[in-house]
């Protein structure tokens, strides 16, 4: 009982204080052999550096992997990590997928006016001074939408770019994984890798993405890691050149004004996707 009420405490902290901050899958491969269990773990934190977070079956809308066909759940036990553990039988690339419900935060005006601007949402900014609330406490609804590229085995490469019908979503025009180094004046570099931003089905204009490497080292002066930025155009694509290979993490987010404005003042909508670059 009391390991019982201590997760739950656990995964409630970590929902008030993961309002502001990325959300992402890290799998323990992105490239395994078909047959294989695949420990899959939910991450929280800032600049690529995050907490794992327990299960929480009262959060989970979808928490599954479509691979060769069919979707497979991803099981395991409340409050534990890693979230989940899913059998991957079949070769070729398989897509992981979670969806939460909503959470609700209050936040202090300055605090939701950094956070606003860090991830790119002046628009919501611009919002809130025109309607006189600048200085008001912020009641905030969320809910967190992630994916990950695993390829099993040597099987065909597609389906790296199927819709989950999460209502933010990424979805990458070239696979990841077959991205090629070229030469660009003598210098390698990585192919652009075209990404494309849909908010609930459409293409989302004008929106950040940011791209963070997940295996950099933290710096020691106490700075962060600084994301790759790119807005996405009128048709809701971005192109990103990411400088070497190894496991990425793209992120952005959307917010919204909810239609029951008694309940909260803004709804946001987070979207991340986990993938692995070739090395040089």
């Amino acid at each position: 009982m009391k390991l019982r009420l201590l997760s739950g405490v656990l995964v409630f902290a970590l929902s008030l204080r993961s309002s502001a901050h990325d959300f992402w899958i890290e799998p323990s491969s992105h490239a395994i052999a078909p047959n294989e269990v695949l420990r899959v773990t939910l991450k929280v934190g800032d600049h690529a550096l995050g907490d794992s977070v327990p299960r929480s079956e009262s959060r989970i809308v979808d928490f599954s992997a479509r691979s060769g066909g069919a979707t497979l759940p991803i099981v395991g036990r409340e409050g534990f990590q890693p979230a989940g553990f899913v059998r991957l039988e079949s070769s070729g690339m398989c897509l992981l997928g979670y969806r939460s419900n909503h959470a609700t935060v209050e936040l202090e005006p300055a605090k939701f006016a950094d956070y606003l601007r860090e991830k790119g949402l002046e628009h919501v900014l611009a919002a809130r001074s025109a309607a006189g609330e600048s200085e008001q406490r912020v009641r905030e609804i969320y809910s967190r939408c992630a994916k990950s590229l695993v390829r099993v085995g040597q099987g065909p490469t597609t389906g790296f770019d199927s819709m989950l019908g999460h209502p933010l979503e990424l979805i990458p025009e070239r696979n990841p994984s077959d991205l090629h180094w070229t030469e660009d004046q003598g210098v390698r570099v990585l192919e652009m890798l075209p990404v494309r931003l849909y908010y609930d089905g459409r293409p989302l204009a004008n929106a950040l993405v940011g791209a963070l490497d997940l295996d950099a080292e933290p710096p020691t002066d106490g700075t962060h890691q600084a994301p790759i930025e790119v807005r996405t155009d009128a048709e809701g694509r971005a192109r990103l050149r990411l400088p070497h290979g190894g496991r990425w993490l793209l992120a952005a987010v959307h917010m919204v004004r909810p239609s029951d404005r008694a309940s909260a003042d803004w709804e946001s909508f987070w979207a991340s996707l986990t993938f692995a670059v070739p090395p040089r």
